[in-house]
């Protein structure tokens, strides 16, 4: 399986519609190809081989690399992204909101983890406090071989999930919500 991220954005507002389409705000002009470990400017690579080639952000299979946003603590507002499957080999791609104290390893870091298989044909929600809380698994449709939009928006307790554009699941973390 290979991972790509075409764009990033992140909006620092709640969204109070059901639509998703929003423009990318930032970080599509900060992919960059460079030979450093800092694939793009102002993220952090944790684990995994990753490149750039035209625009696109890629990773190879790896225990839990993460491509981690720095200097940002937003914990309520939008955030989203655009994903490619090449194959249901199995493995996921996702999000990771609400990201500190972020490392090396799969559970190294607290947040929330919004990830899609292909293989399954699920979104997975789980909780990370530098370990591993799974919340659910969801049916949704994740194609193979297209570029696939995913969007979190989040309130102080709340993670609603849109996978192009349709709500999939909405969680509320009443007995550990993380900022």
């Amino acid at each position: 399986i290979a991972v790509l991220l075409s764009s990033l954005w992140l909006a620092a507002a709640p969204c109070q519609s059901e639509s998703v389409e929003i423009p990318p705000l930032l970080v599509d002009a900060c992919f960059f190809q460079q030979d450093a470990p800092q694939v793009a400017r102002g993220f952090q690579t944790l684990d995994g081989q990753w490149q750039v080639a035209d625009g696109v952000v890629s990773v190879g299979p790896a225990p839990g690399p993460k491509l981690v946003l720095q200097d940002t603590s937003m914990s309520v507002g939008r955030v989203g992204t655009e994903l490619f499957f090449t194959d249901k080999l199995g493995g996921n791609i996702g999000l990771l909101v609400k990201v500190s104290e972020a490392g090396v390893g799969a559970d190294i870091w607290n947040g929330y983890e919004v990830s899609l298989y292909a293989d399954r044909q699920v979104l997975h929600l789980a909780r990370h406090r530098q370990n591993y809380e799974p919340i659910g698994f969801f049916p949704c449709d994740v194609p193979v071989g297209q570029w696939i939009v995913l969007v979190v928006e989040m309130t102080e307790t709340t993670l609603r999930v849109f996978v192009d554009g349709k709500l999939v699941h909405s969680y509320e973390d009443t007995e550990h919500p993380l900022a």
